[in-house]
């Protein structure tokens, strides 16, 4: 299939089996077309031989956007979620998103309000 044929299937799929918002599919759709993007197009059925590496290069390209760690993490997330879609369909074996080194994103540590910023808002 080519990919433009898959992503619509894909999107689908998260509309109708998971009931995922549009702005959650439009992020998807995104993150995926910027990856085909990256790799010229793969209007054909390149998305099919995407290995490991290629993934991986893409990430690091990603990074020396100076794209957050956020960012990166969502890209794969969305990667991740398409080809285990392929794998789920037959048509692939292998994601090649398994086993991404991807940056860790860190919790943000809240801040504490002072005992002089609590009694004022009292």
């Amino acid at each position: 299939m080519l990919f433009n044929q898959v992503l619509d299937v894909f999107l689908s799929h998260l509309y109708l089996s998971e009931g995922l918002s549009a702005n959650t599919r439009s992020a998807y759709k995104t993150d995926l077309k910027q990856f085909v993007s990256y790799f010229d197009g793969l209007d054909n059925q390149a998305w099919l031989s995407i290995s490991r590496d290629d993934v991986q290069v893409f990430i690091t390209h990603l990074q020396k956007l100076n794209r957050s760690d956020r960012s990166i993490a969502r890209m794969v997330s969305s990667l991740r979620r398409f080809y285990g879609f392929a794998i789920e369909q037959a048509w692939l074996s292998i994601n090649p998103c398994d086993l991404l080194k991807v940056p860790q994103i860190t919790a943000a540590i809240p801040s504490v309000l002072s005992e002089h910023q609590i009694i004022d808002l009292l």
